[in-house]
């Protein structure tokens, strides 16, 4: 069993953070730091780093969207609240959508190699997932199931805490787990031809890598994880008796299978 004892608040002088806040950036520096370095092969920095600011930018927006949209009846009694993101309140499948469609217009913009550059790309997007889980476990955020017999349940104890009292699975931090792996999954295709080339196969039955893959195994990996770990999760029904992110998660699955699909049939085709 694990007490954890932390402040939610950081106190830098006259300046009050958010230990959520500080991971966050934190992420998003390592994450785009990650991806950069992955397509600098192909192309110039320039582009690299407008890619990386327009997958940040998207995910911000596309973070907030979708807690508003979660959350809908809330801020149609307050829609000023919808704009005061210093308030809290994200999605983080919001965030995959809006950065995958952020960076995807980009490329698109300066006409680069979409289907090589994305492939490279989206391995840094986990890794910042992954960073940012960190502040969500110090700040006790997205409550779980009651955990016994463990000995990872935790609980927090810090009064102004917003995680529970009692003790329950660390679901932030198995998350934060998922991530870390689907980032060595996908630096495995990245770095491994062989293992990347048995993707698809031609006709004379060899293989050929096939760029474009990695954007859905990402997707394929986090929505079957994600979908997994709802059952420690308590999150807000939405429809259907399903959370937002069941729903969303549920969606990646079946684009992944579609794109991959795709994807070995255009290399036998």
């Amino acid at each position: 069993m694990i007490e954890l004892p932390f402040d939610p608040a950081l106190a830098l002088g006259p300046l009050t953070l958010t230990w959520h806040a500080v991971f966050g950036l934190l992420g998003v520096l390592a994450g785009a730091a990650l991806g950069i370095r992955l397509v600098l092969a192909r192309i110039s920095f320039d582009d690299a780093w407008a890619v990386a600011i327009g997958g940040v930018l998207g995910g911000l927006v596309g973070s907030r969207l979708f807690f508003v949209v979660e959350h809908l009846a809330a801020f149609l009694a307050y829609p000023e609240r919808a704009l005061a993101v210093g308030d809290g309140g994200e999605s983080i499948v919001g965030g995959i959508v809006g950065g995958l469609a952020g960076g995807l217009l980009v490329m698109r913009a300066r006409r680069l190699p979409v289907a090589w550059v994305v492939d490279r790309g989206v391995v840094g997007l986990p890794l910042g997932m992954a960073v940012g889980r960190l502040g969500d476990i110090v700040n006790g955020e997205h409550w779980a199931t009651a955990c016994d017999g463990l000995p990872w349940c935790v609980r927090y104890t810090h009064p102004a805490s917003l995680g529970q009292r009692e003790y329950v699975h660390p679901a932030v931090a198995y998350e934060l787990l998922l991530d870390l792996a689907i980032v060595g999954a996908l630096l495995a295709f990245v770095r491994l031809p062989h293992v990347r080339a048995t993707v698809s196969r031609s006709r004379d039955g060899g293989v050929s890598a096939r760029d474009g893959f990695e954007p859905f195994l990402f997707l394929g990996l986090y929505g079957a994880g994600r979908l997994a770990l709802s059952a420690v999760r308590l999150d807000p029904l939405w429809i259907a008796g399903l959370s937002q992110a069941q729903l969303v998660s549920a969606l990646f699955v079946g684009i992944a299978v579609a794109g991959i699909t795709r994807l070995r049939r255009g290399a036998s085709g």
